[in-house]
C-alpha cells in the first residue's frame, strides 16, 4: 500500500546532525491581460549541530534583496542592505526566516487523490501525491503561503502535487510542491502557480566552521534595536504594530529618514518606496508616477485613481492595470511588514 509506506516513511524519518539545504519558493501570477508578476525567493545554507551559515535572494518583480549570515549560538548574525546586525531568536524562528518549511508535509488518507511510491535500486524511495483541492487550500495557507493569497476573493485551489524523496536510511532528500491558486482582483480571475524545492545533501558530512577573522567581524554587529538610533525609533515593550514597523524600516529594509519626516527606500534610479507615518501611506514611484496605499483607510491613489480594498469600489476612469498595480503597492507593503516580522493584517487591525 502506497499510502501506508508513505506515512511510515514520514513518521520514521529522521535529521542528520549535519546538512546542506539548497531551497526556493516562487510565485508567478498570470492576469487575463497576460501581464505576469513574480516573487522568487532562494537560500543555500549549510548546518551542523543547529549552527549555521546561509545566503538568501529575493526578486520581486525586478527588485532583488541579497542577505547572507550566520545562525550562532541562539543568535542570528545578518547583513542585509549593506546593515550588519544580531538577533536573538530560537532555531525554530530562525527555519521560519527561510520561508520553505523543513520538515516534510505529512497528510492524512483522506487528503490525499492519488499517490505513487516508486522505489529506485538505489533504495531512495520517491512519493507523487496529488491532493484533494478542499485540503490543498487549508494545507496551502498554513504551511507554504506567504503573499496571503487566502484574503482575496474566490480563493482556492485547482491542482495540487508534492513529491518526497527518502534515502533507504530513512532521511528526506528533498520535497517538491506545486499549487495552482486561483484568486479574484478586480473582478477578474487571476492563476498563481505556486512551487517550492527543499534539497538536502552532504547529510551527516556539511561543516560549518567560522575562522577567526569572521569571528572577530561578527563581534562588531550590534543589536538590530540600537542599529541607527539617529534615524530608527527606539523600540519599547508593548510598542504596537505601527510602532514596531517604524523602529525596523532603517534596521531591517535599508529605509533612509528624510529631514520631512518619511522615511525612503531607492532600488533603482527610477524606482522607490516611501513611508510616510504620520499619514499612515505607502508610496510606490516609478519615474514621475506614484501610487499611494493608505493603510487606515484601506484605499490606494494615483493621480487618476482611487480604489477601496474593503468595499472593491474604484473611481471613474480606474484602468484596470492601474488597479492591479494598486494591489502589487499594497502587496509589497505586506511584504515589508513581513521582512520586519509583521502582517499588514495585525496593521490594519490595529488602525480599526
Amino acid at each position: 500500500d502506497a499510502y501506508a509506506s508513505y506515512e511510515k516513511a514520514v513518521e520514521n524519518h529522521v535529521y542528520g546532525e549535519s546538512w546542506q539545504a539548497d531551497l526556493s519558493s516562487n510565485y508567478t501570477m498570470s492576469y487575463s491581460d497576460d501581464t505576469k508578476d513574480t516573487f522568487d525567493f532562494k537560500a543555500s545554507l549549510k548546518q551542523e549541530n543547529q549552527n549555521v551559515s546561509f545566503t538568501q535572494k529575493i526578486n520581486s518583480n525586478g527588485a532583488s534583496f541579497d542577505m547572507e549570515g550566520y545562525y550562532l549560538d541562539g543568535r542570528l548574525y545578518n547583513s542585509y542592505n549593506g546593515i550588519s546586525y544580531y538577533e536573538d531568536m530560537t532555531y525554530d524562528a530562525f527555519e521560519k526566516t527561510m520561508m520553505v518549511p523543513f520538515d516534510p508535509l505529512k497528510l492524512e488518507e483522506s487528503q490525499i487523490r492519488s499517490i505513487k511510491g516508486i522505489e529506485k535500486e538505489d533504495g531512495t524511495v520517491q512519493y507523487v501525491m496529488e491532493l484533494q483541492p478542499e485540503s490543498a487550500a487549508s494545507i496551502f495557507t498554513d504551511r507554504y503561503d506567504v503573499y496571503g493569497l487566502a484574503d482575496y476573493d474566490d480563493y482556492g485551489v485547482k491542482e495540487a502535487k508534492v513529491i518526497q524523496f527518502y534515502d533507504r536510511d530513512g532521511y528526506l532528500l528533498q520535497e517538491k510542491t506545486s499549487f495552482t491558486v486561483t484568486v479574484s482582483s478586480s473582478s477578474q480571475q487571476v492563476s498563481v502557480l505556486y512551487e517550492s524545492d527543499l534539497q538536502y545533501s552532504n547529510i551527516n558530512s556539511a561543516s560549518v566552521s567560522v575562522d577567526e577573522k569572521t569571528m572577530e567581524q561578527l563581534k562588531s554587529y550590534v543589536n538590530y534595536k540600537d542599529i541607527d538610533t539617529s534615524e530608527d525609533e527606539p523600540e519599547k515593550e508593548g510598542d504596537t504594530v505601527l510602532e514596531k514597523f517604524r523602529s525596523r524600516v532603517v534596521s531591517y529594509l535599508g529605509y533612509q529618514k528624510r529631514e520631512d519626516g518619511t522615511y525612503r527606500l531607492d532600488f533603482n534610479t527610477n524606482e522607490m518606496y516611501q513611508i510616510d507615518f504620520e499619514n499612515c501611506t505607502f508610496t510606490y514611484g516609478r519615474y514621475s508616477i506614484a501610487y499611494t496605499y493608505n493603510w487606515k483607510t484601506d484605499v490606494a491613489s494615483s493621480s487618476t485613481c482611487n480604489y477601496n480594498f474593503e468595499t472593491e469600489h474604484s473611481s471613474d476612469g480606474c484602468d484596470v492595470s492601474v488597479i492591479d498595480t494598486m494591489k502589487d503597492v499594497r502587496q509589497d507593503l505586506a511584504m515589508e511588514l513581513y521582512y520586519c516580522g509583521l502582517s499588514l493584517e495585525d496593521l490594519l487591525a490595529e488602525m480599526k
